[in-house]
């Protein structure tokens, strides 16, 4: 007999391998890096600790360092970053703002950490990136 067969029957579904719930691969710490990037993604532009980031998904720094790096190849802070720098990047091209602007709205608390992240990413400065991608209007 099958868990649809049970169920007919007046059957409860096993408690233990639930498999009522349809699951092809049961992933309990997926919730854990789910949270993760979905607080990053919606509060990039704020000063983040990790230790508060870990608290707020219920886990210590160094567990959810470990559970981000293994699931998605980078640690919550480089994440951080990349979505900072993506941020920047579409602000540069959208906007008339300068790079210092740039870097105090996407959540850099510095302006020297902004270029050297950006540099880091692109291997252009935030000026050097507008420039290459703006196309200046024609006269």
């Amino acid at each position: 007999m099958n868990a649809e067969e049970a169920l007919k029957t007046g059957f409860r579904p096993c408690k233990r391998c639930r498999p009522d719930l349809q699951l092809k691969t049961y992933e309990p710490l997926k919730a854990i890096i789910d949270d993760t990037m979905q607080i990053i993604n919606s509060h990039y532009d704020q000063k983040m600790l990790m230790n508060e980031l870990a608290s707020m998904v219920g886990v210590s720094r160094f567990h959810l360092n470990r559970l981000f790096k293994d699931s998605t190849g980078d640690t919550p802070r480089i994440y951080l970053e990349k979505v900072r720098i993506k941020k920047a990047k579409e602000l540069l091209l959208t906007t008339s703002l300068n790079s210092t602007e740039v870097g105090y709205q996407i959540g850099y608390q510095s302006i020297s950490s902004f270029y050297n992240a950006f540099k880091r990413s692109t291997g252009l400065s935030p000026i050097q990136f507008q420039n290459q991608y703006v196309k200046s209007p024609t006269t």
